[in-house]
């Protein structure tokens, strides 16, 4: 697979932006605007386009090299190592979290970002890797994917300060190589209206002996796997209510993944197998 560039200048990413404290929503949107040099290294400056209040501000300054994302990190003055696209099932890398630098000083400065399982997707005619990692600190599940970044947060380690916005899913994706990407059902700038159909999805119980219940409308795939990414168990389910048996699996921590009819992931949850 060849080796994409990251941030091209004119890519754009379209970022649903949701409150705390607000059942409102609105967008979040960045843009790579142009090249500069920092500590003798040719990096893009990426701009965020819509007013945020977050502790990382609104620029920052990427490069990629040798499939791997780095971003610099103004506290110690260097760049740091952000996406491994080189990593496949069970390896990880260390992030530094500097912004929490901006709440406590003694705050542990790195997570760590394991990844889960890795495959290929296409858009526009283009192969791009795609990996579900799981991310030490703060605890999440997230889906990375090349030229994309993240499909959670544009930046993992990035927290509000006043108004308590965040990220919560990329809508869009566009560069001047790739094209125009939609990862959503919904315009990339939308906010929803009160007749906005939201799927709901049910997976219970999380902590189970043997069999799991799912409950989706529509006909769906899931993977099952474990804390290193190892692959234990997929099948395609019809709509409705399934029961699904797992009494196969050892005790321990896992992974569900659930996709849609076209392979697009809807959700991720951690489930715990006990005797």
């Amino acid at each position: 697979m060849a080796q994409q560039d990251w941030a091209p200048i004119g890519a754009k990413w379209h970022y649903k932006l949701g409150y705390a404290f607000s059942p409102n929503t609105s967008f979040n949107f960045f843009e790579s605007v142009g090249d500069t040099i920092l500590n003798n290294q040719s990096c893009r400056i990426i701009t965020r386009l819509t007013d945020g209040c977050t502790n990382i501000g609104n620029k920052a300054f990427m490069y990629s090299e040798n499939n791997q994302v780095f971003y610099f990190n103004p506290f110690t003055e260097n760049f740091s190592l952000f996406y491994d696209f080189n990593a496949e099932a069970g390896d990880s890398w260390v992030v530094e979290d500097w912004g929490n630098n901006f709440f406590v000083s003694n705050y542990d400065t790195t997570y760590t970002v394991n990844v889960l399982n890795t495959d290929t997707l296409v858009y526009n005619g283009t192969m791009l890797k795609r990996m579900m990692v799981h991310y030490g600190n703060p605890s999440q599940v997230d889906t990375i994917i090349e030229k994309f970044g993240g499909t959670t947060k544009m930046f993992q380690f990035e927290y509000p300060v006043c108004d308590d916005s965040h990220d919560t899913g990329l809508r869009c994706y566009e560069d001047p190589d790739l094209g125009f990407v939609s990862l959503r059902n919904i315009a990339c700038n939308a906010t929803p209206t009160i007749n906005l159909k939201i799927p709901k999805i049910e997976v219970f119980p999380t902590l189970f002996t043997s069999t799991i219940s799912i409950n989706y409308e529509n006909e769906s795939s899931i993977k099952i796997f474990s804390l290193t990414g190892e692959n234990h168990f997929q099948k395609n389910i019809p709509e409705g209510k399934n029961e699904i048996n797992l009494s196969h699996l050892e005790n321990g921590i896992y992974f569900i993944q659930l996709f849609d009819n076209k392979g697009h992931p809807l959700i991720v949850k951690k489930l715990v197998k006990i005797e």
